[in-house]
């Protein structure tokens, strides 16, 4: 059997509890570990919200707050508008097969503008 190289997660213990994974041991992403995502984002004792065990500032909190706010109603907005579509276009006399056409036409620009798009965002922000 060939060997496989793992890396200790901090969420994975061994049964002895010094850290070391059993080499045959399967990792869990911790994204489904609900034990890791619990000590991933926590509020403290004074109510902030931790990050990985840090406290964010201010100056981070609150952009944050304001963009998960934006994208909570973004989505709500767009929950709202998809399912009505259909309808619209069978009012105008579109066939189902414009419909999807219609339904699926954002993900085109989406799929091929994401990748130059995500590169330029790299190259052109500013160092941290």
């Amino acid at each position: 059997r060939a060997s496989r190289q793992h890396v200790a997660h901090p969420s994975l213990r061994s049964k002895d509890g010094d850290g070391d994974v059993d080499a045959d041991a399967d990792i869990v992403a911790p994204e489904k570990n609900p034990v890791a995502m619990n000590k991933l984002l926590q509020f403290g004792s004074n109510g902030r919200l931790l990050v990985g065990g840090a406290e964010l500032p201010n100056d981070v909190l609150k952009p944050l707050a304001l963009l998960l706010f934006s994208q909570f109603i973004l989505f709500i907005g767009v929950g709202a508008v998809i399912p009505t579509i259909p309808l619209y276009g069978k009012e105008i006399g579109l066939s189902s097969a414009v419909n999807g056409l219609v339904i699926s036409a954002p993900a085109l620009p989406l799929l091929l503008l994401a990748k130059p798009f995500g590169e330029y965002a790299d190259k052109a922000r500013k160092p941290a």
